[in-house]
C-alpha cells in the first residue's frame, strides 16, 4: 500500500441523538501506514577522544600550603645547618624562630601535604591538615615546652593551627567540579 493513500473504513456508531434503534453510519478516516524503519547512517568514527577536567580547590589549597611549608622548612634547615646539633642555633625565618629540627619537621609536613595536593587525595588532605592543626594547637598552647628544642614562637604555632584547620575543612566540605568533553573525528 502506498504511504500517500488514506484509507477510510465505515464503522457503525450508535448516536445517542438519534431515536432508539436507528443506526447512523459514519465514515471514520484511519491512516493505515506501514511501519517505516529508519536506519540511522553513522559515519565511520576515526578517532574518539575524551577528556575530563576536575577542579579541586581543596587539593590546590593542600598543595599550596605544603609547598609553602616545604620552602620555609628548607630555608630554616639551610640557615641553621647540620654541622652542630639540630636544636642549635635558633634562626629567624619570616620573623619566626626556627631550629634545624623544626625545619625538618616542616619539610616532612610540607612534603606530605604537597603529595596529598598533587594526588588530589581528600583523605590525605584531611588527615595531614588535621595533624597540622593538632600540632599547631599543642605548640600554641604549650609554647614553653618547645622553646629550647624547636625555638617555636606561639604566633607561628597558631598560624599553623589555623592553616591545618582550613585545609582539613576544605577537604571535607568544598565540592569538586568536573567537566567532561568527548570529541569525535570522522573521515
Amino acid at each position: 500500500m502506498n504511504d500517500d493513500v488514506l484509507v477510510t473504513r465505515s464503522s457503525t456508531i450508535h448516536d445517542p441523538a438519534t431515536p432508539a434503534g436507528d443506526v447512523v453510519v459514519h465514515d471514520v478516516p484511519t491512516a493505515e501506514q506501514p511501519v517505516i524503519r529508519e536506519s540511522v547512517v553513522q559515519p565511520d568514527v576515526v578517532e574518539r577522544r575524551s577528556s575530563r577536567f576536575t577542579f579541586a580547590f581543596d587539593a590546590v589549597l593542600a598543595g599550596g600550603a605544603g609547598l609553602f611549608l616545604l620552602v620555609v622548612g628548607l630555608v630554616a634547615v639551610t640557615r641553621a645547618g647540620f654541622d652542630r646539633d639540630l636544636m642549635n642555633p635558633a634562626v629567624d625565618v619570616l620573623g619566626f624562630g626556627h631550629t634545624a629540627l623544626l625545619g625538618l619537621i616542616e619539610v616532612g609536613a610540607g612534603l606530605l601535604l604537597l603529595a596529598a595536593g598533587v594526588t588530589r587525595s581528600r583523605q590525605g588532605a584531611t588527615f595531614f591538615g588535621t595533624a597540622l592543626f593538632v600540632a599547631g594547637l599543642v605548640g600554641g598552647i604549650q609554647t614553653e615546652s618547645f622553646q629550647r628544642s624547636l625555638a617555636l614562637d606561639a604566633a607561628w604555632a597558631w598560624l599553623l593551627a589555623i592553616a591545618g584547620a582550613v585545609i582539613a575543612l576544605a577537604a571535607l566540605l568544598v565540592p569538586r567540579y568536573e567537566t567532561r568533553r568527548t570529541v569525535y573525528r570522522t573521515r
